[in-house]
């Protein structure tokens, strides 16, 4: 199945793998290939990635995964994600630029699934 892991900075992780385990809010779960569509919100954890060869471990803070059509989709808050924040917080109180609230991205996805 494809695989993408994206933060609000950057592109952490895009591929091919055999099975994903995820941290999720009611304990942690794996998909494998050809898994039935999911929308699902993860905790502080590891996101480990499994293929043939290889196996990659990412440590998360938070975030929300969407797999559909054999393309798993995560979106995460890492703790470079957490820093960044927090240091526009700390600046000199102006209005900045805010860091995506993945609740709000999650609840906005699930109701535009729901409609269709």
């Amino acid at each position: 199945m494809q695989v993408e892991i994206i933060s609000p900075e950057e592109k952490i992780f895009q591929g091919e793998a055999d099975v994903v385990t995820l941290p999720g809010k009611k304990g942690s779960f794996t998909i494998l290939n050809h898994h039935a569509p999911i929308i699902s919100l993860l905790t502080k954890g590891n996101i480990i990635l499994k293929d043939n060869e290889n196996e990659y471990s990412f440590s998360i803070e938070g975030g929300f995964i969407e797999l559909s059509n054999n393309k798993v989709t995560i979106c995460v808050e890492t703790q470079k994600t957490l820093k960044s924040q927090s240091n526009l917080e700390k600046k000199d109180g102006t209005e900045g630029i805010n860091q995506p609230d993945f609740r709000l991205y999650f609840k906005a996805r699930v109701f535009k699934t729901a409609l269709y």
